[in-house]
């Protein structure tokens, strides 16, 4: 199995195991691996019904969050694309990288980001916010509950650089890319945590959008984890 059919593995073996939380306010939410497969049903009926295929791109503009992370995954599962954007960027730094990957659709976390991306590019592709995406979470009773097939040489995600040192760089990783880093991390985590009856607690603080970070979130969809 590659990367992304264990971690829909380990969403239904964790089916009523709490994998992720996050801070809301002055709340603390928490989905359990089937909530999770439920949001991610939810944003693949909205990118199918959006007419974004395979192959496509589509830049991902949002803070860490729950959603982030079943967005994300949704992407991956339709075979389309992700390019993560980082949300505390300039917006002129973040159209040159859009126009560079020139993605089909631009997913929003808030109505704010959004905004600045049309003032910065009045031509930019369509906008949808996360609110759109996850409207009917639990109504796609048709999409599967496994990802789309993949070959390893199908692109995954492109991750810029900050462009702090010169133009930012789009960085291709490949099914095969992930296969690879996964499964050392995992055997890491491992050989780090020892035999234990108990799902793994991670605290994680980096933005999602940032290589290492995105890679340490989808090690701990992989195991048996509760991510914070």
């Amino acid at each position: 199995m590659n990367f992304l059919e264990n971690i829909f593995e380990q969403l239904e073996r964790s089916a009523t195991r709490f994998v992720l939380q996050e801070i809301r306010g002055e709340q603390i939410i928490s989905v359990t691996g089937a909530e999770l497969h439920s949001q991610i049903r939810a944003a693949r009926s909205f990118l199918r019904k959006a007419g974004i295929a395979k192959g496509d791109r589509c830049a991902l503009l949002a803070h860490n969050s729950i959603r982030w992370a079943a967005l994300d995954l949704a992407l991956m599962a339709e075979g389309i694309i992700v390019v993560p954007l980082y949300a505390r960027q300039a917006p002129a730094e973040l159209v040159g990288m859009m126009k560079d990957c020139t993605p089909r659709l631009i997913c929003c976390g808030e109505a704010a980001l959004g905004d600045s991306i049309a003032r910065a590019w009045p031509d930019a592709p369509r906008r949808v916010l996360f609110d759109e995406i996850f409207a009917t979470p639990g109504a796609a009773p048709k999409i599967p509950g496994v990802p789309a097939p993949s070959e390893p040489q199908d692109l995954v995600t492109i991750i810029y650089t900050s462009g702090t040192s010169g133009e930012p760089k789009g960085v291709c990783l490949t099914v095969a890319n992930l296969d690879h880093m996964l499964t050392c991390t995992t055997q890491r985590l491992d050989e780090l945590m020892g035999l234990t009856s108990q799902p793994d607690r991670v605290f994680h603080y980096l933005p999602f959008t940032f290589a290492g970070s995105w890679i340490l979130m989808l090690s701990c969809l992989t195991r048996r984890s509760m991510l914070s």
